[in-house]
C-alpha cells in the first residue's frame, strides 16, 4: 500500500508539471528530440506489424535558432548533396508507405519536398541495403531514420521505415 501512495504521488508530482509520465518515456526515448529545445507541439502516425514498421511524425517548435542546431551534436547543415540524397530518401519513403497501404501515415501525410533547402537541418541513419534502385525496387531489408528540421516553419519532421 505505502509503494502505491508513491508511486501515485510521483505520478501527480511529474503531471502537475505538465510533463505527464507517457510523455516522457516517449521523449526520452527519441534522444534526437534531446538535443534541441523542447517541441510545443506533436504529432506522430504509425504502422507496426512483425516485420516492418513506419512513422511520420511532427515537432512544431517556438524559436529553435540557428545556434541551437549547430551545437546539436547530431544535425547538420544541408549542403547541395545532402538535399539530393534527402529528397530520394524522402522520395522511396512516399513510394513505401503508399505501396503497402499505411494508411494512418498516408491519411495525415502532408510534407512538401520543396521546403528541402540549404537553410536547413538534418539527422539521417539508415541500415545496409535500404535503398531505391533507377528501376523503382526498394531493397528488402534495412531502415531509414531521417529528422529534417524546417527552419523557416520550425518544424521537425521525422520518417521511419523498417523494412
Amino acid at each position: 500500500m505505502k509503494k502505491l501512495i508513491i508511486a501515485l504521488v510521483v505520478i501527480a508530482a511529474v503531471g502537475a508539471a505538465g510533463f505527464g509520465i507517457y510523455e516522457a518515456m516517449f521523449y526520452n526515448a527519441w534522444p534526437v528530440l534531446q538535443e534541441l529545445p523542447r517541441y510545443k507541439e506533436r504529432e506522430i502516425y504509425s504502422v507496426d506489424n512483425f516485420t516492418d514498421g513506419s512513422y511520420y511524425a511532427k515537432f512544431t517548435y517556438r524559436n529553435v535558432t540557428e545556434e541551437d542546431l549547430k551545437e546539436a551534436e547530431d544535425f547538420s547543415r544541408i549542403t547541395k548533396e545532402d538535399a539530393t540524397k534527402i529528397l530520394h530518401s524522402i522520395s522511396c519513403y512516399e513510394d513505401f508507405i503508399n505501396n503497402m497501404g499505411m494508411e494512418e501515415i498516408t491519411e495525415n501525410y502532408d510534407f512538401d519536398k520543396s521546403v528541402v533547402t540549404e537553410d536547413d537541418y538534418y539527422y539521417m541513419e539508415s541500415g545496409e541495403g535500404f535503398y531505391q534502385d533507377e528501376n523503382g525496387n526498394v531493397s528488402e531489408t534495412g531502415f531509414i531514420s531521417l529528422y529534417y528540421f524546417d527552419t523557416e516553419s520550425q518544424i521537425l519532421y521525422y520518417f521511419y521505415n523498417s523494412i
